[in-house]
């Protein structure tokens, strides 16, 4: 059965918090302190990273992480929590960090093709803007970019989005909770731009 799949393959690796690496190969990987690990690779091959939609079940997103891997790419899942949503300053720019600096420190997984699914757009928009603001430093992911798709990506604010994952349309709850939504997202931000804010 499809659902029981996911525990059949050959190579599940945890990059990170919020990323991990599937592959069909029993891959080398190189552990280094304070950097994320790098995939020991004999020749290049491609990449596909999905990018989830929230709190998304594995059992639905290795349906996705099955057709890439039947196709011969490797698997970079990015999957998103609640929790980063409501802080984004902090929870999706750790993610889009980290993952620029994977795609970017492992140059033997070429092509890169992108699939982002939602919510996963909006991470994908915060790696993006990593990468252009550093075209220097990412110049080889720039390259090696090869195909993005954009899978129902979300419309509306960040509490827009979150209400709808928690209350049905016509709920009174939802008219009453979405601004509170705010308040968190809000402060988040504030304490992102007293860090960050200032530097060039």
């Amino acid at each position: 059965m499809m659902n029981q799949v996911n525990d059949d393959y050959r190579f599940r690796y945890k990059i990170a918090k919020s990323l991990e690496l599937i592959s069909n190969d029993c891959l080398s990987i190189q552990e280094r302190e304070k950097r994320l690990p790098l995939v020991e690779l004999s020749e290049n091959r491609p990449l596909l990273v999905l990018l989830t939609w929230v709190a998304s079940k594995r059992t639905q997103a290795f349906k996705y992480v099955d057709v890439y891997l039947e196709k011969g790419f490797d698997v970079l899942i990015v999957s998103t929590t609640t929790w980063q949503m409501y802080f984004p300053g902090t929870g999706i720019v750790a993610t889009s960090s980290a993952l620029a600096d994977f795609l970017n420190d492992n140059q033997s997984y070429q092509p890169l093709v992108i699939h982002a699914l939602s919510v996963g757009c909006y991470v994908w928009s915060f790696t993006e803007e990593q990468i252009m603001k550093n075209q220097d430093k990412y110049e080889s992911t720039i390259e090696r970019l090869k195909g993005y798709m954009c899978d129902s990506p979300p419309v509306g604010t960040v509490a827009n989005m979150l209400s709808h994952l928690y209350f049905k349309k016509d709920n009174i709850f939802r008219v009453i909770a979405e601004p509170l939504l705010y308040v968190p997202i809000l402060l988040s931000y504030f304490f992102f731009l007293q860090i960050y804010g200032t530097r060039t």
